[in-house]
């Protein structure tokens, strides 16, 4: 099977954005439109929440800004989820279900770290096929102690869907003392319009609940769906951004497939990107 790494290199090897000089914090955004490079990389557009056709991204300097808003406001990944786990009672993941994806990697290093800052449960959705990182993650966090339930994610209704992940998250909080890890695919945390996703339904109950989306997917370099992927070259360490922080990030159009609907990065409250360094070497568990 082949490692998130392999596919760096065949994804990203050749690129000339790497030859890019990367931003620097103090850059402010005044300067950043005026890149030689605005023109060939990716930016944002706004889009009426209440339309329900899907917009691209388009093409212009805003993307040099997502690269500046991960600088100025990116902190370290793994103190940010541990912090996380000890303030709420859910941390929701949000994944591609690709068959290598490095945001399970860094699930995988997480989960003894997560077990002992309270973490007690792991619901994950269970994938059409099984990957090498995706029964790792789970064996990982089995050997930490935590409690695993998997669910299946063939039902085409995503309420559906999101209920069935709801009820299996309520049931694992019967326990006052615990503390969940939901790991599933875009189906269950996106944003649709007139429909309430996972992460809805366990707010509308008073639960503390906090939703994070990973850009680590190499195979989808180049991707006008997934722009955001582009940011990973640029960066030499992975790094998380609350969204609330961000202006340019937050409104990025996150995945513009038909049956998406328009949903936004800001629509999650934390975005993980995987950096270079995080995707060629291998996971130290």
């Amino acid at each position: 099977m082949a490692k998130s790494n392999e596919i760096w290199k065949a994804a990203y090897s050749d690129m000339r954005v790497q030859k890019r000089k990367p931003l620097t914090p103090d850059q402010n955004n005044t300067d950043l439109l005026h890149l030689p490079e605005a023109d060939d990389i990716f930016a944002s557009v706004s889009i009426d929440p209440k339309k329900t056709i899907p917009q691209m991204n388009a093409v212009g300097g805003v993307f040099a800004r997502y690269l500046n808003e991960v600088q100025l406001y990116g902190t370290n990944p793994d103190v940010a989820v541990y912090k996380l786990i000890r303030e709420n009672q859910v941390l929701l993941f949000c994944q591609s279900n690709a068959i290598v994806n490095s945001f399970r990697e860094f699930g995988t290093i997480l989960m003894p770290g997560l077990a002992r800052r309270g973490a007690t449960h792991l619901i994950i959705e269970q994938p059409e096929i099984h990957s090498e990182d995706y029964t790792r993650l789970v064996s990982e966090a089995e050997a930490a102690g935590i409690k695993v339930e998997t669910i299946s994610a063939r039902d085409n209704d995503s309420n559906k869907l999101a209920m069935t992940a709801f009820v299996a998250i309520t049931k694992a909080l019967w326990n006052p003392s615990a503390r969940v890890i939901f790991w599933g695919g875009n189906s269950f945390l996106e944003k649709r319009i007139d429909e309430k996703n996972l992460t809805d339904y366990l707010r509308d109950n008073n639960i503390k609940t906090v939703s994070i989306n990973g850009v680590c997917i190499p195979a989808e370099h180049g991707s006008h769906r997934y722009p955001m992927t582009e940011l990973i070259p640029l960066l030499e360490d992975a790094r998380i951004v609350d969204t609330k922080t961000t202006k340019d990030i937050a409104r990025c159009v996150y995945n513009t497939s038909s049956s998406n609907k328009g949903t936004l990065w800001g629509d999650f409250d934390y975005v993980y990107i995987s950096g270079k360094n995080t995707l060629m070497q291998k996971s130290k568990i």
